[in-house]
């Protein structure tokens, strides 16, 4: 009986040998880094596309900031339509539009332009907290956005990026970038650790003996 299962066993196997090859829908997709990254940045625009098609449907309704003469009445539509906003993406969080490979290839970038043009962290983080009260909570996604403190991008760094709409704006505040409608001065998305983290001083313990 041992003797027969061997001989019968590869006719068992031979009808999987001839399986034919899975569909091109099943294979892995292999992209070349610079695909990979083209394809990033169309995702990212799309997704600004698609915030900026529902700020300005929203914002049509609302009369234009620059014809207000009074302050307040120019503050009631900045809110109005920061309202509308929030009210249009209840859900909206963090990694909305700068999602994880969004926010890596950001974060690369940031990290060569700071290379390319000789300017470190550090300076970035305090030029971008100078003004930030101390306690001061940083930017939250869907909440309004203070522009007494963060900075805007440096040129060194907003080549780097790519271009927005007028209805958008990029600001650091510490190490984060944010995401803002300048309109309705409203936080549409953060990445928390866009810029590098600061090196700590290295200890010579020679200078001990």
């Amino acid at each position: 009986m041992f003797a027969t299962i061997l001989f019968q066993l590869p006719v068992v196997l031979l009808p999987f040998a001839n399986l034919p090859a899975p569909p091109d829908a099943c294979r892995l997709e292999v992209l070349s880094p610079q695909a990979l990254e083209e394809r990033t940045l169309a995702d990212f625009d799309g997704r600004v596309s698609r915030y900026v098609t529902l700020h300005r449907r929203l914002e049509r309704s609302l009369p234009p900031e620059q014809m207000f003469d009074d302050p307040e009445d120019m503050y009631a539509a900045v809110e109005a339509l920061r309202q509308a906003l929030v009210e249009a993406r209840p859900t909206a969080r963090a990694g909305n539009v700068f999602t994880p490979a969004i926010a890596r290839l950001f974060t690369d970038r940031i990290e060569e332009a700071l290379h390319q043009q000789k300017l470190t962290a550090a300076e970035i983080i305090a030029a971008a907290s100078e003004r930030r009260l101390p306690g001061m909570p940083g930017p939250d996604v869907n909440q309004p956005f203070a522009w007494g403190y963060g900075l805007a991008v440096p040129r060194a760094l907003i080549g780097a990026l790519p271009a927005l709409p007028v209805e958008l704006e990029y600001r650091i505040v510490g190490r984060m970038l944010v995401l803002v409608d300048r309109h309705a001065d409203l936080v549409v998305d953060v990445i928390d650790e866009a810029v590098p983290a600061v090196e700590p001083p290295t200890f010579n313990r020679s200078l001990l003996h």
